[in-house]
């Protein structure tokens, strides 16, 4: 099973991509089929990481960005209050 947060939706969101990649869908083809849960861009970046051969590198460049976006957002959040 998987070891995710008690969130229904997000566990199962994560059963059908590991299901698809599973059966032999690329990554990117996975996140993809789940609608509009992941941007073009998350999806673009994750298939040019498989294209180019370098998906774990893929993976951490999308990590620090969110970690960025997310860092911004608090500041400018901070900075609001």
């Amino acid at each position: 099973m998987l070891d995710v947060e008690d969130d229904e939706a997000t566990r199962e969101l994560i059963e059908k991509i590991l299901a698809a990649v599973r059966g032999g869908a690329a990554l990117s083809a996975a996140m993809q089929e789940q609608g509009s849960t992941f941007t073009g861009f998350y999806i673009s970046m994750i298939r040019a990481a498989e294209v180019s051969g370098t998906l774990p590198d893929g993976l951490e460049r999308l990590l620090e960005y969110l970690e960025r976006s997310r860092e911004l957002r608090e500041k400018i959040t901070s900075a609001l209050i």
